[in-house]
């Protein structure tokens, strides 16, 4: 699977390309869009950007997918850039959105589908509402797309987030164990010092990365299979 940047300037582009030098990760990123009609849109930063790169090696295949980071747009907003990207002719389109102090993965999918401008139907709902797969519709255009709630089912978190699935990985890697976990964005910063560590052994064991990210595995083995 290959990322190909749709801003290659933007600080998260940048970003990106540095993580995927140091770990040698190069011939996965393309520094220009593919354009193979398949595009993930990334609104939440870093450390989400860093998890597509893992991801990427998780499942190293023939794929292509352009990435957008759009700037100022965030969460639920993300669903109101779909009819630009239906009109630059992707067919598949991946939202990622953390589901933050939402209070359960269908609440982030209401007030996600509130910010809809083209027509949607729901047609699969996967790993426990983490996973939303929708058939839309938009100027005679058609298009899956598939809205992924970062997070885990995990009673000890206050809030979900991507550092959840970090978070636990670096539990399963014996580096951390915590009772309560009010906001796993702070418990990940206080991990800086074995950031790498966790990335390096997750770039190295393809069954921790599925197990860590289900919903986003799924997602994106499911591109690509029609509607």
């Amino acid at each position: 699977m290959r990322l190909c940047l749709r801003n290659p300037v933007h600080r998260l582009s940048v970003d990106l390309m540095g993580f995927a030098r140091r770990f040698r990760l190069r011939r996965l990123v393309v520094e220009s869009p593919c354009r193979a009609g398949r595009l993930i849109v990334v609104g939440d930063g870093s450390p989400e950007n860093r998890v597509l790169l893992i991801l990427a090696s998780a499942l190293d295949g023939g794929s292509a997918f352009d990435v957008a980071f759009p700037t100022g747009v965030r969460r639920y907003a993300l669903a109101s850039g779909l009819p630009r990207y239906f009109e630059e002719g992707y067919a598949d389109i991946l939202i990622m959105i953390d589901q933050e102090a939402d209070e359960s993965p269908g609440e982030t999918r209401v007030r996600f589908e509130r910010h809809f401008n083209v027509r949607c139907e729901a047609v699969e709902e996967l790993e426990g509402g983490r996973l939303i797969i929708y058939r839309c519709f938009h100027a005679g255009l058609k298009a899956r797309v598939s809205l992924v709630v970062n997070g885990l089912d995990d009673e000890r978190l206050g809030k979900h987030t991507i550092e959840d699935h970090l978070i636990r990985a670096a539990e399963e890697l014996g580096l951390m164990k915590a009772t309560a976990i009010p906001d796993p964005k702070e418990v990940w910063r206080s991990l800086k010092g074995e950031h790498g560590r966790i990335y390096r052994r997750l770039l190295r064991n393809t069954s921790l990365v599925r197990r860590m990210f289900p919903q986003h595995v799924k997602a994106l083995a499911l591109v690509g299979e029609g509607l």
